[in-house]
Parts: structure tokens; C-alpha cells; sequence
């Protein structure tokens, strides 16, 4: 169901192509419900987290296999370490209007095939109505490659005033 173009009756890959902003190519996207179970997310965003087909989870820490909650029965959101989550706190004080854009970053560790990663993502998210039920599309542009190389740039910047 969650790999699906459609879910609840819903063609999403319609709905996100009438978003023009939307790089559907290169960046992961994702859509959720007002109770933040996801019904939608592209190929890309499955790549990012290197989920598996068939998987049945349903909110975003659990499909992307957060630090915080990856390998116990925790759902996201309700550890004690969820209080300072970037993406849920930001998710939470996106405005209800629909089709106002919220922009926000976050960075957080994943376990990618076994692996805890930190991972840094430019997210985009907006609120939209259909069939009655408020849905929120949220558009990650990871950033973990660009934020490695200016850390060590700036790695090399301090061993070489070091060094002098």
C-alpha cells in the first residue's frame, strides 16, 4: 500500500505533479496524514533510507529507521529523545492554511542498512486539503553530502593553521 501511486482512493502522483516546485526526481517526498501516518512517499525518499519493499510502517521515524526508535517496539514521537526532533517539531508548527509553504532544516541519525548515518536535509513542506482530510506534503533535499565535505574543508583549514 505504501508503494502504491495510490492510497485511500488517491491518485498522489497526480496531486504532485499539479506542483511545479515539486522535484520529484531529485528529491524525496513524502505525504502524510493530519495524524502522521504516512500514505505516500517516491522511489527518491525510498533510497535515502534504503527502505525495503514491504515495509509496514507507517510513521516517518519507523519507515526511515531513526536512531531513536530503530530496533525496539517504540513508535516515532514517543521516546523522551522525540521531544527534540527538528522534523516532528517543525511538522508540528507548520501553518494549517492550506498551500502556505513552510521551509526548515533537520538533521538526525538513521540506521541505513545497519549502519547509524547522520543524515542533513533542506525540507519544504505544505499543508493540502482532498476529499475533506488535510494532508501535509513534505519535500526533502538531503544535504549530508554538502555538510561532510564543508566540515572537512574546514578540518583542513584548522590542521593547516595548526600546522603553521
Amino acid at each position: 500500500m505504501l508503494f502504491s501511486k495510490q492510497s485511500k482512493g488517491i491518485d498522489w502522483e497526480a496531486i504532485l505533479s499539479d506542483f511545479d516546485a515539486l522535484d520529484t526526481k531529485k528529491n524525496g517526498i513524502f505525504i502524510e496524514t493530519d495524524t502522521r501516518d504516512i500514505v505516500y512517499f517516491n522511489s527518491r525518499f525510498q533510497r535515502i533510507f534504503n527502505i525495503q519493499s514491504g515495509s509496514s510502517h507507517r510513521l516517518f521515524g519507523n519507515l526511515a529507521k531513526c536512531q531513536n526508535v530503530y530496533g525496539t517496539d517504540s513508535l516515532c514521537g514517543t521516546r523522551r529523545h522525540c521531544n527534540n526532533c527538528r522534523l516532528k517539531n517543525s511538522i508540528e508548527t507548520i501553518p494549517i492554511l492550506n498551500g502556505n509553504e513552510w521551509a526548515f532544516q533537520f538533521n538526525q541519525k538513521y540506521v541505513i542498512s545497519g549502519v547509524p548515518m547522520q543524515k542533513w536535509f533542506d525540507a519544504n513542506a505544505q499543508r493540502i486539503r482532498v476529499n475533506h482530510q488535510t494532508y501535509l506534503i513534505i519535500e526533502l533535499k538531503e544535504q549530508t553530502q554538502a555538510i561532510r565535505n564543508k566540515i572537512n574543508q574546514e578540518l583542513r583549514v584548522l590542521e593547516e593553521a595548526i600546522r603553521n
